[in-house]
């Protein structure tokens, strides 16, 4: 039997979209090849390629003046790949700190020009979505993160900026609806509501990538991936494949407004869970709190290895926080089912009748 798959990434695709990758990889829709087979330069993929990208249009609503470009790796190679194009020595480059992966994003930006922090919420546990006072003049483009998978929290709103704004959407890209009229250039891996790992999509404004340097290896340049539609070096052919697959599957469900709120009452759900039961809280701050990933503790320690155990007889894996963070995570992406969710709950709520008398407050 299939497990209640509660991974932050990797993470759980919808049933539909794995059956027909698994026919895919027998005999792509009655080519009589296997989407491993075909060539990156048939017209057979293209046409995949192009409806993927097509499909990123519509279900965000873009505008003609965005591109979309479909990459290959994860959200590190943007790190770089985003400061190589856009950020010079003598730039410097605003980061919102709230948490893990801004940290790398500006690690990896620090080496090609100056960042600074302009906003954390570092000395509160990262709980908290940090405000951000007046921004410093001259800065090429301020970097933040829409979700946090470490520490559970999300923008529902992005600030407006005055200066170029760039986002990492790797975990609530198609989840939530967006005003991609107000950002510069987006990005996401694809391992967690897009496609399988490997593959990454960037949406850029045309004004903003007229600003990208010259000077780059091709492979690097967004400049040139554009202009040869994503394809100038082999894509992950298969991982593309799945990708359209799984925004076919959205469009299915009724697209990004529907889905959204199917997660807000996933999240509500398991939120309201958490609140009631006496052996869990979640320390962050309410209106701050993701519906992709829900980060929370179990009051003791013994408490949580027991949880852990407890989840492992009820088939429930990927519950474990990250490293970085500790406690306990569930992640309920697009894929994950409110029946899921339902079950996840329950069986907090067995955990609890059966542990509830052994703690004290």
């Amino acid at each position: 039997m299939r497990k209640f798959n509660f991974s932050s990434g990797p993470s759980v695709l919808p049933l539909p979209v794995l059956q027909q990758a698994a026919a895919g990889l027998l005999e792509l829709e009655h080519h009589g090849v296997s989407v491993a087979e075909i060539s990156h330069r048939s017209r057979l993929f293209t046409d995949l390629l192009n409806e993927l990208i097509s499909l990123f249009r519509e279900l965000l609503h873009l505008g003609p003046e965005h591109e979309v470009i479909i990459l290959q790796g994860g959200a590190r190679l943007q790190f770089a790949q985003i400061p190589m194009n856009f950020l010079k020595p003598s730039e410097t480059a605003g980061f919102i700190d709230t948490g893990y992966w801004a940290h790398k994003a500006m690690e990896y930006a620090a080496c090609y020009g100056q960042v600074i922090t302009i906003g954390s919420s570092a000395d509160q546990g990262y709980h908290i979505i940090p405000e951000i006072s007046d921004l410093p003049h001259q800065l090429t483009y301020v970097q933040l993160t829409t979700n946090n998978t470490i520490y559970g929290t999300q923008y529902q709103e992005l600030p407006k900026m005055a200066v170029p704004l760039i986002a990492d959407m790797s975990s609530d890209l198609l989840s939530i609806t967006r005003d991609f009229s107000a950002i510069d250039f987006a990005f996401a891996c694809a391992q967690k509501n897009v496609g399988p790992a490997g593959v990454s999509v960037a949406i850029v404004k045309r004004s903003f990538l007229e600003k990208a340097h010259d000077q780059l290896p091709p492979v690097f340049s967004y400049k040139n991936l554009v202009a040869h539609h994503s394809n100038y070096a082999t894509p992950p052919v298969v991982n593309v494949y799945m990708s359209l697959l799984n925004l076919r599957w959205l469009k299915g469900q009724g697209g990004v407004a529907a889905v959204e709120k199917i997660n807000e009452e996933k999240a509500a759900l398991l939120y309201n869970e958490i609140e009631r039961n006496r052996l869990f809280n979640c320390p962050v701050v309410p209106a701050h709190r993701s519906r992709m990933n829900v980060c929370f503790f179990a009051k003791e320690k013994n408490t949580e290895l027991a949880f852990l155990d407890f989840c492992h007889e009820k088939n429930i894996v990927g519950i474990e926080g990250h490293k970085a963070a500790g406690g306990l995570r569930a992640s309920i992406y697009n894929a994950q089912s409110l029946e899921n969710v339902a079950y996840l709950a329950k069986v907090m709520q067995q955990f609890e009748q059966q542990h509830a008398s052994t703690v004290y407050y």
